[in-house]
């Protein structure tokens, strides 16, 4: 596996040592009564420090705790090379980097992240038009080695305070996360319109786009992404059409949804459908009426389903023309036979998204 950043930074210190006892030989004319003593106690720290690491280590490696809930989230695993799969020079010229130094004092993720928040403004690897790593990736690997938990890695995903955020949130998962595991961390992002500019160029790209692009494709701004395996990267090329086309499908639907109009709708509070009727648009979706019971619900699109228009809703026959019929059969079809078709679907991707979500939130 990887080096712990701990032991990176055992090593370093044992450099150090070393270099300072042969600053001491050479002062003492080539050398020193005390090179042997030296040494040995070079040798004890790094045992006494190694041991203490292996103690912390055991803990550590779990996951962190949530300092206001003593929570323990997981660590998400890292499936990477010893240089976190990025290029060894891009590599090289941030652990050289001045910037890359400083950012050793970040010790807690709260640190790191009010850091992206106030350096980062784009997400290249290199200062544009030098060889200069980025604060954006001086800051990623500062991420790599803190070994991010569920917890962390949505937080950034999720963040609320600057586009660039997630933005380092996506290139931990495209570079150290296991490809199969990727997709729950990208599918909530697939839909976000938040507009930036990745390259400080003034083409401003969605959060949706540049997920899209860091899936598509291994070229990334003067850098090569590690090699998706070909087909999960079609797995998550299919997924991406599939949401465009529902969000396609669901914008259409809220167009034709009028206040008054009757609907049969899912009733959270049990999963079943029932008659119910539009009382107005609402962020999510429609606040409606279910008719029998006059409870009041904020629901989505996607769990509404309108009854068949005189205009003939062609899709949706068509969709029940082809084998719905032998499927209703074995499923209890109390409700109108395409909801179930069109709501199977969605369930089950909702319930895929809950999981990928509750995934990384742990």
């Amino acid at each position: 596996g990887m080096p712990p950043p701990a032991v990176e930074r055992a090593a370093e210190k044992g450099s150090i040592l070393e270099k300072r006892r042969k600053q001491k030989e050479a002062a003492n004319g080539g050398l020193s009564a005390s090179a042997g003593y030296a040494k040995k106690m070079a040798e004890q720290a790094a045992a006494q420090f190694n041991s203490q690491r292996a103690a912390t280590a055991a803990t550590e490696d779990e996951g962190e705790q949530d300092p206001l809930t003593g929570e323990m989230s997981p660590r998400v695993p890292q499936v990477c090379n010893d240089a976190y799969n990025l290029n060894p020079i891009l590599r090289e010229n941030i652990l050289q980097s001045e910037y890359f130094k400083t950012l050793a004092e970040l010790t807690t993720f709260e640190d790191v992240l009010d850091e992206i928040f106030n350096k980062v403004t784009y997400a290249t690897p290199f200062i544009p038009n030098t060889r200069s790593p980025s604060s954006c990736f001086c800051l990623l690997y500062r991420c790599f080695q803190m070994r991010l938990t569920y917890k962390q890695l949505a937080t950034m995903l999720d963040h609320p305070d600057s586009p660039l955020i997630p933005a380092v949130g996506l290139l931990y998962v495209r570079y150290v996360v296991d490809p199969k595991e990727a997709w729950g961390f990208y599918k909530p992002k697939v839909s976000d319109n938040t507009e930036f500019d990745p390259a400080a160029s003034g083409k401003k790209k969605t959060i949706s786009q540049f997920v899209q692009e860091i899936i598509e494709t291994m070229e990334f701004y003067d850098t090569l992404l590690p090699r998706i395996p070909v087909m999960t990267q079609r797995m998550m090329q299919e997924n991406i059409l599939r949401i465009e086309h529902e969000k396609k499908e669901q914008a259409e639907k809220k167009r034709r949804i009028k206040v008054g109009m009757k609907v049969t709708a899912l009733f959270y509070d049990d999963e079943s459908i029932y008659e119910a009727e539009i009382l107005g648009e609402t962020k999510i979706g429609f606040n409606l009426v279910f008719s029998e019971y006059g409870n009041e619900q904020d629901t989505e699109v996607a769990d509404i389903t309108l009854k068949e228009s005189r205009d003939g809703d062609d899709r949706k026959s068509e969709r029940s023309k082809e084998g719905g019929r032998e499927r209703s059969r074995d499923r209890d079809s109390g409700a109108p036979r395409d909801y179930r078709e069109g709501r199977d679907r969605s369930d089950r991707d909702r319930d895929k998204e809950k999981g990928g979500r509750d995934r990384s939130r742990e």
